[in-house]
């Protein structure tokens, strides 16, 4: 909203923020990603935007439009019983991206081969205040050769995906030692090609920050509690702990979910 009106003064004046987001969410909700004339766009399609969601691997519809007949064509996949429910399929997805635009999360988010697409991301930035916090933001990612300021690494955990978590454990290898003789080891072994790169090579700083291998046992033992309390501080920020959420969802009705227990189970990392 902001970019829009800094490019079109005027829109501001004619749309406020909060009209602004109940637009887009109204058609981020509902638009259907199609291909018209070999030409990728999107759709808003009265009625079809009322099938509910079913996991991809199951959901018994499918829909495109037909260039030939210039319609969008929904299709059953599989014989739907007189008065059952056709069901769509909003795609993998992780629950918070079906809480924001659908406003319902899943309860079993699981697709039939085990995988489950619930994610969480989690920022690692460096202290201002460390004692060794010249010596890091040297090896950290900045924007550019003449920009030194260090910039916040983000690391995205995906459930039962052990990339991400060992990603971040290896940042935390550098981020969380307090000893200036382990980060000249570091300095001089792992990191050793960092300062060859340019500041503006952000993709090789992140493979080498992002590889760092084992240190020592206490090195090790040090970054394994930076991770604790990093994932305290995550959970910290939610307004509600866990278990006031859990008091609060309703049970699901007897033969199933749905209703509000669908809405308010979400997951949390």
């Amino acid at each position: 909203y902001a970019y829009i009106c800094d490019a079109v003064p005027e829109f501001c004046e004619e749309s406020s923020l909060e009209a602004f987001m109940w637009s887009e969410m109204i058609v981020v909700s509902r638009a259907f990603s199609i291909t018209v004339k070999g030409r990728r766009t999107h759709a808003l399609v009265p009625l079809g935007d009322m099938l509910n969601h079913m996991n991809p691997h199951n959901a018994n519809v499918s829909w495109a439009f037909d260039d030939a007949t210039s319609c969008f064509t929904m299709t059953t996949e599989t014989s739907v019983r007189e008065g059952g429910q056709v069901h769509d399929t909003y795609g993998t997805k992780c629950n918070h991206r079906f809480l924001l635009n659908y406003g319902f999360s899943l309860h079993d988010n699981e697709a039939p081969d085990g995988s489950n697409p619930n994610s969480v991301s989690l920022t690692l930035a460096l202290h201002p205040d460390d004692p060794l916090y010249a010596s890091k933001a040297a090896l950290w990612v900045t924007s550019s050769d003449h920009e030194r300021e260090p910039l916040p690494i983000r690391i995205q955990l995906v459930v039962g995906d052990d990339v991400g978590f060992h990603r971040l454990l290896a940042l935390l290898r550098l981020h969380s030692t307090r000893h200036p003789a382990q980060l000249s080891a570091l300095q001089k072994g792992p990191l050793g090609r960092i300062r060859s790169l340019s500041g503006s090579d952000t993709a090789n700083k992140l493979r080498i920050l992002t590889s760092i291998p084992t240190q020592t046992l206490a090195e090790e033992i040090m970054t394994l509690d930076a991770m604790v309390s990093l994932l305290d501080a995550s959970l910290a920020a939610y307004p509600t702990t866990l278990h006031q959420d859990r008091c609060r969802i309703p049970p699901p009705p007897l033969g199933g979910g749905g209703g509000e227990h669908q809405i308010f189970s979400s997951s949390r990392v």
